[in-house]
């Protein structure tokens, strides 16, 4: 992570073919997420790619920090996460795949979260949708901890 953090809240993806949902994903904390972090795996056989790089000219359109970059799997998925971890810049950080996205009804909690002037805790739990692209016929199924 970068030494001086910047107030605010990034999002952190690490990516491989999330296209069919990662702009709902990236859509549903656009409201409270003041970077994006995107990372694409090189073997990406669908269209996040190009989603990704919509993705960062549309955010950064929006003066809103971006930062893309690819990696290569290596089956170490801690490895990789840190790596995206590392590029982002603000003090709070969300971490989804690419195929879950934030419930709206806990975008106030984090707001408060994040407002707190001395947080108690490192975490919180928030409810969200995942979606199986095993069964794409299937409703997203609610994850609520």
């Amino acid at each position: 992570m970068p030494t001086e953090l910047q107030p605010g809240l990034s999002l952190v993806m690490i990516l491989r073919d999330e296209a069919t949902t990662l702009e709902r994903a990236v859509e549903s904390v656009a409201s409270i997420a003041d970077e994006i972090v995107l990372g694409v795996d090189r073997v990406c056989k669908d269209e996040t790619p190009r989603i990704v790089d919509k993705l960062i000219e549309a955010w950064l359109e929006k003066g809103k920090s971006a930062i893309p970059f690819e990696f290569d799997f290596n089956e170490d998925f801690a490895s990789v996460r840190n790596i995206a971890l590392d590029h982002a810049t603000k003090t709070w950080v969300l971490i989804l795949d690419g195929h879950e996205w934030l419930e709206e009804s806990s975008i106030p909690l984090i707001r408060r979260v994040m407002a707190s002037e001395n947080p108690k805790f490192d975490g919180i739990h928030a409810h969200m949708f995942i979606y199986d692209p095993k069964a794409p016929d299937d409703p997203p199924r609610a994850f609520i901890p």
